[in-house]
């Protein structure tokens, strides 16, 4: 069973927050994968949200995220963004961001959840890799990071059966 840092989904994450920017793209698309496959593998008792560091608070997710992510019968229509509280940030067992940018933002806030914030890629694969952002961008870009958002959700919950 995978374990990092000695603990699993499920047993030492059991609440997770997907973080990007304005959290209309990338992080509801990875809240909405990784909640799907817990339920896909019976993965239990995990709570999965996501949120965002500039956001326009009740914002829908983008029309183009709504649309790349019905590939996997999933619908973001009733997602709207939510600012990243510091009670979260206290509270959650596991911070994912999409950018090392967004990674030390949260950090350089409050240096002592260090241990706990991690790019998708730094936790998936050890890789120090961003996912772009792919705002204002055609279908074909939020194709492309929904793929790679899958991939990195994919491989924690694959560790975890």
């Amino acid at each position: 069973m995978f374990m990092y840092r000695n603990r699993t989904l499920g047993s030492g994450f059991n609440n997770i927050i997907f973080v990007c920017t304005g959290n209309t793209c990338r992080s509801p698309m990875a809240e909405a994968l990784m909640k799907k496959l817990l339920e896909e593998n019976n993965i239990a008792d995990v709570n999965v949200v996501s949120r965002g560091l500039s956001v326009f608070e009740n914002s829908p997710a983008s029309e183009n995220s709504i649309s790349v992510i019905k590939k996997y019968n999933i619908d973001l229509t009733f997602h709207r963004a939510k600012l990243l509280s510091p009670n979260e940030v206290q509270s959650f067992d596991l911070i994912l961001t999409m950018s090392e940018s967004h990674k030390n933002s949260i950090i350089s806030i409050f240096p002592d959840i260090e241990n706990k914030v991690f790019t998708m890629y730094e936790f998936s694969f050890g890789k120090r890799e961003d996912i772009l952002d792919p705002f204002g961008g055609d279908i074909e870009v939020y194709e492309k990071c929904l793929d790679e958002i899958y991939m990195c959700v994919k491989e924690i919950v694959d560790k975890n059966k």
